[in-house]
């Protein structure tokens, strides 16, 4: 699979329009072919870049990463979502010089959660608190990009992640995404 994004991306390149493919699960992986893509880049000048987003999101620290990367780009970004950028797909949106939304595409934006968490963090006080440290940390970095990027105040940013519903491209278009 990754060989296939290779060649697309190599095809993308030589076709001088640099396209970075921000595709399913936010990971480790897809931090490190978006570090790898935005190296080459860099290399070759830093050209504009459009960034299709398609992800229902996943890891909030590789996610934070990705956004900085595209963030830190020299070139021009613009982000275009497809289908849907929802959670950390949304944020690395934010990312973008220019945020563009497919007429039918969503987005969402919600109070960030942790998939494994084991019971011995939960039944553990000190590491409960920890927890739920780490996660605030990692939620108040959430609503300094979200408030920054759309203007929004953090009370609407608190209450709209609250919702954890799906804008459509006119919503999230009115709201600042």
């Amino acid at each position: 699979m990754a060989k296939a994004n290779n060649e697309i991306f190599e095809l993308a390149i030589r076709a001088n329009e640099p396209i970075l493919y921000i595709a399913g699960d936010v990971d480790r992986e897809m931090y490190n072919r978006t570090a790898t893509a935005l190296a080459f880049l860099t290399a070759k000048g830093s050209p504009d870049l459009q960034v299709i987003i398609d992800s229902n999101g996943g890891s909030v620290s590789d996610g934070l990463d990705i956004y900085d990367l595209i963030r830190l780009y020299r070139g021009k970004t613009v982000g275009l979502v497809i289908s849907r950028a929802a959670s950390m797909g949304a944020i690395i949106l934010q990312a973008c010089g220019v945020r563009k939304c497919a007429l039918h595409a969503e987005i969402l934006i919600h109070h960030i959660s942790r998939r494994n968490v084991s019971l011995d963090t939960l039944t553990s006080d000190d590491e409960h608190l920890k927890l739920v440290n780490e996660m605030k940390v990692d939620q108040q970095r959430q609503y300094d990009i979200l408030v920054k990027k759309t203007g929004q105040t953090e009370e609407r940013i608190i209450e709209t992640c609250k919702l954890d519903k799906f804008m459509s491209a006119e919503e999230a278009k009115a709201f600042g995404l």
